[in-house]
């Protein structure tokens, strides 16, 4: 017999055996699947619908129409319960937070020496965790129980130790924003771009309440350190910071595109705080326009499209449906900012969305870029303090434009685990 003779039995027996391992695991998948399960997308076998999620960063939205707001995706073998949309969001995280608060036990926080957190790790905890509180490590990833409820609780306080909430905290915020604003300056009308400055700028506050002291933006120990601890901590320290600072670049795109809304933003600062007084958090309730146009910022630009992965601390029920205990839960906050039903042309920038008739700020529940429930942002208030001085400063100072004959920025984004605008330039002109 020739050598492809005895070649083709050997091939087609490979073939077969490939062909009834993947049998095997197709029948185990779906044997091993709980009843009542929200439905879903069919998926590979082995890869489930990985593939198609990398496609097209937008699948979720269209496997809501089709299978509705709660539905089963699987990447490879792991099964995903996602939620879109902010009625089912609110029903989990919120009327049943205790069944939706956990994590998946493979994203579980481990100390330096590969342990769970122990009180001998406490003083490293403490140094480390304000960067932590909206980043992909630490006590977010925590698993739902006492251990987290301890963490928690000690987080709380030891922000309180740094002066979350008090007058100082307000300082170190102002002093950098006066940095940042001089640093602006130095520009002298010349068209740059504000990403590295503003991610500087945010790091800076972190910086000054931990170190207790900050930073020239171009001294070299600041961009060691900043390097050192990016390189040695799975990007901690910035990741706390990166919402911040691009939420703020997102507010000046926004400017920079719609100058009557800036105008608008502007006039309301210079009524209130005339052109030298400085901003406090105490001016914000006297400022419905300024506050209307943050909110519709975190809103539209979504820079959290989705929260870090949720998983079910006991088996539990949804919308009639059957979760076991353990499954991963994605929260898609994209849903709830571009929801049609509850933002009118939800792709135009509008801060009116926020503004009554009598020309009060509105709040409204929908806005959620901090998520909510249990697991929401320890971080939100320093944060929200951030966005509401830096912004205020920087437009109590200048007024932002687009550089001559420079091609209008796009408004879509990049999509990702966090929604950055497309990198664009401007021109900061000093204001009289």
């Amino acid at each position: 017999m020739s050598f492809w003779g005895n070649m083709f039995p050997a091939f087609w027996s490979l073939q077969v055996m490939l062909l009834a391992v993947l049998c095997v695991i197709a029948t185990l998948v779906l044997c091993g699947r709980p009843r009542n399960l929200p439905p879903g997308p069919r998926g590979l076998p082995i890869l489930g619908n990985v593939l198609s999620r990398m496609k097209d960063p937008w699948s979720y939205a269209k496997w809501s129409k089709k299978y509705g707001d709660v539905f089963t995706v699987y990447f490879g073998p792991k099964r995903i319960i996602v939620l879109h949309g902010y009625s089912v969001i609110r029903e989990a995280l919120v009327k049943k937070s205790k069944d939706f608060s956990s994590r998946p036990l493979n994203q579980a926080f481990l100390s330096p020496d590969g342990k769970t957190l122990g009180k001998k790790n406490i003083i490293y905890f403490k140094s480390l965790f304000i960067h932590n509180l909206c980043s992909p490590l630490g006590i977010v990833e925590e698993p739902y129980g006492p251990k987290w409820k301890e963490q928690r609780k000690f987080a709380v306080m030891s922000l309180r130790d740094f002066g979350l909430g008090k007058r100082s905290m307000e300082g170190k915020i102002l002093e950098e924003a006066r940095a940042l604003g001089d640093e602006i300056c130095k520009k002298d009308g010349r068209a740059f771009s504000i990403s590295q400055m503003m991610q500087s700028a945010v790091s800076n506050v972190i910086c000054s309440i931990v170190f207790g002291r900050r930073y020239e933006y171009d001294d070299t120990t600041f961009k060691d350190l900043l390097e050192s601890i990016d390189r040695i901590v799975y990007q901690l320290f910035l990741a706390g910071t990166d919402k911040t600072s691009t939420t703020l670049r997102w507010a000046l795109l926004y400017m920079i595109l719609h100058p009557d809304i800036q105008e608008k933003v502007q006039q309301e600062i210079d009524s209130v705080l005339g052109p030298n007084q400085e901003p406090s958090m105490e001016h914000r309730s006297q400022m419905p326009y300024t506050e209307a146009t943050l909110t519709e910022v975190n809103r539209l630009a979504a820079v959290t499209p989705l929260t870090v992965q949720h998983a079910t601390s006991s088996d539990t029920t949804l919308r009639g449906y059957n979760i076991p205990k353990g499954t991963a839960v994605e929260i898609v906050l994209l849903s709830v900012h571009h929801d049609p039903q509850l933002w009118p042309e939800p792709y135009k920038f509008d801060p009116t969305r926020f503004i009554n008739d009598a020309g009060r700020y509105v709040k409204r529940e929908e806005v959620i870029p901090f998520s909510i429930g249990r697991r929401g942002c320890l971080g939100e208030q320093l944060a929200r303090m951030e966005i509401f001085l830096i912004f205020t400063s920087l437009l109590q100072r200048f007024t932002f434009k687009l550089p001559g004959g420079a091609p209008k920025p796009s408004e879509e984004g990049i999509p990702g685990p966090l929604h950055q605008p497309v990198p664009f330039m401007l021109v900061a002109e000093p204001r009289k």
